[in-house]
């Protein structure tokens, strides 16, 4: 874990780059705000979950040092990515001129003989923190916490699959993270809410098929220090 080039920023007098979006999540099925409250709870989250969420939301913004991650396909081709082992991320001061997105996005791909795509991981690219609400954003006392949000896609994504001899796909596993997410088509993922390196996220998963010793790691996010 690498050490950081001590800086001060005065961004938009709330810690962060720039201003925050809000965003009511109380429409979604599944939801997790940084500091763990989460839909299933019920009631408003704790003095502790808020502050927990503010503290995990800088450490992502702020300073982020790596994402990695692999997926490994049936017949053992790999998709991987791990920036700080290529040395692709930027310092801490640098996130200043970059608003409240977290890293710059990474995709790694691996594809067999005949050019199928076999495994793949991707961190978003349009990543960012938002102000999560449970209700009218308009309304301070819905805050619940700061939460992530990718657009309309997962901010971790990861699949990979089997290809028989004969090159026809046979089944296929997905893992998905997520801020907030709805259920889609009843039955067809799984839901659970886990953590990667202590930042909460909703995990959406599928096995479709046979997908034969198919696997998706856990990612991981590591940090710089001061």
């Amino acid at each position: 874990m690498p050490t950081a080039t001590s800086f001060a920023a005065l961004g938009k007098g709330n810690g962060f780059p720039s201003c925050l979006d809000k965003l009511d999540v109380s429409p979604y099925d599944y939801w997790i705000t940084l500091g763990g409250f989460k839909e299933s709870d019920g009631g408003s989250p704790t003095t502790t979950q808020i502050n927990n969420s503010l503290i995990n939301a800088m450490k992502l913004v702020w300073n982020c040092y790596s994402f990695s991650w692999t997926a490994t396909s049936d017949a053992g081709e790999i998709a991987s990515f791990d920036n700080d082992a290529n040395n692709e991320f930027r310092e801490p001061f640098e996130n200043v001129c970059h608003g409240n997105f977290i890293g710059s996005g990474l995709d790694d791909q691996a594809r067999n003989s005949d050019d199928q795509m076999v495994a793949r991981v991707q961190f978003s690219s349009i990543a960012k923190i938002h102000r999560f609400y449970n209700g009218d954003e308009t309304n301070e006392n819905n805050f619940i916490g700061y939460g992530i949000k990718a657009g309309g896609s997962p901010t971790f994504n990861g699949f990979a699959a089997k290809v028989n001899a004969s090159g026809i796909a046979t089944g296929n596993i997905q893992a998905q993270y997520f801020g907030f997410v709805d259920e889609g088509r009843a039955g067809l993922y799984n839901f659970s809410y886990v953590e990667i390196s202590d930042i909460p996220f909703v995990l959406r998963e599928r096995t479709a098929g046979d997908a034969g010793s198919s696997a998706i790691g856990n990612p991981s996010i590591n940090y710089y220090t001061y």
